[in-house]
């Protein structure tokens, strides 16, 4: 589950829903924050979850799965039906989804923003739509959250996890404090463990 709220100052909150919640305002809710969508294998030129849009590090990659079922993946969701899968790649390339705010989250104010995160136990999956030989990707990864005023816009990073080595769903909570500007996107995307020395194959849920 995924929420934002608005604290004294303003406060926020993969099984996902999101929501964003201000102290006397209406909340900031998301499209589709549980992540549901019929499960399926991310292609290339293809969307994320139905209401997210997909921002990959590079051209020419595949959009992030829609899981359980695929990769030898099989960790029941925490809400709803399904969640998403999201890679880091040894060739230096990573899968980020995101989408456009429903309010601005706004300079200078906290927000708390809670999801729940996982590794699974097995993640085979090709390295490139050209090889069908499947890997392990099974090394852990982080995710990062980023506010914009575009899909895929990095204007800042509002926060990070540590690196997500559990393989049941946990609960992280962060507060975002835009310190650059008024953002109307939200972006979460999946980065290796840094610094990074080698780029790796892994994945966070």
């Amino acid at each position: 589950m995924l929420s934002v709220r608005k604290l004294s100052r303003v406060s926020i909150a993969l099984a996902l829903p999101l929501s964003l919640l201000a102290q006397k305002e209406a909340p900031i809710l998301l499209t589709n924050p549980s992540f549901e969508d019929a499960a399926h294998i991310g292609v290339v030129g293809g969307s994320g979850p139905s209401g997210w849009y997909d921002c990959p590090s590079k051209g020419g990659e595949s959009a992030p799965d829609v899981q359980p079922g695929f990769w030898k993946v099989t960790r029941a969701p925490s809400n709803g039906s399904t969640y998403v899968g999201l890679v880091v790649r040894d060739r230096e390339s990573w899968e980020g989804i995101g989408q456009r705010l429903t309010r601005q989250l706004e300079i200078n104010q906290c927000y708390e923003f809670s999801l729940d995160l996982c590794k699974s136990e097995t993640y085979m999956s090709p390295t490139t739509t050209s090889d069908p030989v499947e890997v392990p990707f099974g090394t852990p990864a982080k995710i990062i959250i980023w506010g914009g005023n575009g899909y895929c816009d990095k204007a800042e990073v509002l926060a990070q996890s540590t690196i997500i080595t559990h393989t049941r769903w946990i609960t992280y909570n962060f507060r975002l404090e835009p310190r650059k500007g008024n953002y109307s996107f939200i972006m979460i995307e999946a980065y290796y463990k840094t610094p990074v020395l080698f780029p790796y194959n892994g994945h966070v849920l």
